[in-house]
């Protein structure tokens, strides 16, 4: 029987380094091995085969706790979760005042619930090969657990390493934090070995205009709605989702084919609403609606 939301939430609020270690534990004896039971999983590419009607999807989180506790309450996740998949895009940690329990609580919702909980990777758990900045997550673990946060966080670095940068439904959605590469098409080729496609996976914006130019952000690309439209369309696919921009809970653009979600509030982005998208699974896809939005407050 899983643990109820309130408790996950109430453990997530004080958890202990050898509780968080065992939670990380956890999630990677899961992505090494467990998740086999219920995805396709390779080379950091997971294909959703859906059995369920709704499917939830949550953006950046960035530390925000409070708004991502007051969200799952608002949706009842316990009773939802029956029937739904919840999907996060990444970026759990960096930047925002409460980052070890928002990794916390959806390390807990993994672990009560490995065949319903997707974590995908976000450029804010980097490859060792690819710093991110601002990365103030090891130094909030050194400030709350000493010199074991130093190890706490070479456990987080193992896991991330191990996480989905991209799942997707077989001619239905695709999912993953940043933007579809530039130069490659085909989704089975942008695996963790090809490194220039998964750090446009984990980096990469879109614009409203064709062709694509390097980013602002010093690392990927931003992509255009005819880079956008050519990877849909090769791959069977209907539209994209996708977080990594502060928005007001969320912004449909690319002539309607990409859904940017944002699911957290406050400095240093100051936007006003957070949002979680609910996708009808067993509907006839017909572009993303507002009434498929969950904003927050």
């Amino acid at each position: 029987m899983p643990i109820p939301l309130k408790y996950i939430i109430s453990d997530s609020e004080k958890v202990s380094p050898s509780v968080l270690r065992d939670l990380i534990e956890y999630a990677i004896r899961y992505f090494k091995d467990e998740i086999h039971q219920y995805y396709n999983y390779k080379d950091g590419i997971l294909e959703i085969q859906v059995d369920l009607p709704y499917i939830y999807v949550f953006g950046d989180i960035h530390g925000d706790f409070d708004t991502l506790k007051n969200i799952l309450t608002r949706i009842r996740f316990d009773d939802i979760v029956r029937s739904s998949l919840i999907i996060f895009l990444g970026d759990y940690i960096d930047r925002g005042p409460k980052q070890i329990e928002s990794i916390t609580l959806v390390l807990y919702l993994l672990q009560e619930y490995p065949d319903r909980v997707i974590l995908l990777r976000g450029n804010h758990e980097p490859p060792k090969w690819l710093p991110v900045y601002p990365h103030d997550f090891p130094g909030v673990l050194r400030v709350n657990f000493g010199r074991e946060g130093d190890e706490i966080y070479r456990y987080f670095m193992e896991l991330f390493q191990l996480m989905p940068h991209i799942a997707y439904i077989r001619n239905g959605l695709v999912f993953l934090h940043g933007g579809v590469p530039v130069n490659v098409l085909d989704i089975n080729e942008m695996g963790w070995k090809n490194r220039d496609a998964f750090i446009q996976i984990l980096w990469n914006d879109p614009i409203d205009e064709d062709g694509f130019y390097p980013s602002y952000r010093g690392v990927g690309y931003l992509f255009g709605t005819d880079i956008a439209r050519r990877f849909l369309e090769y791959n069977g696919f209907k539209g994209l989702v996708r977080g990594h921009e502060p928005v007001d809970g969320y912004r449909v653009s690319q002539n309607g084919c990409t859904l940017t979600l944002f699911t957290r509030l406050g400095p240093p982005y100051w936007n006003s609403k957070a949002g979680v998208y609910r996708y009808s699974v067993e509907r006839v896809f017909n572009g993303f609606k507002e009434e498929d939005i969950i904003l927050y407050p």
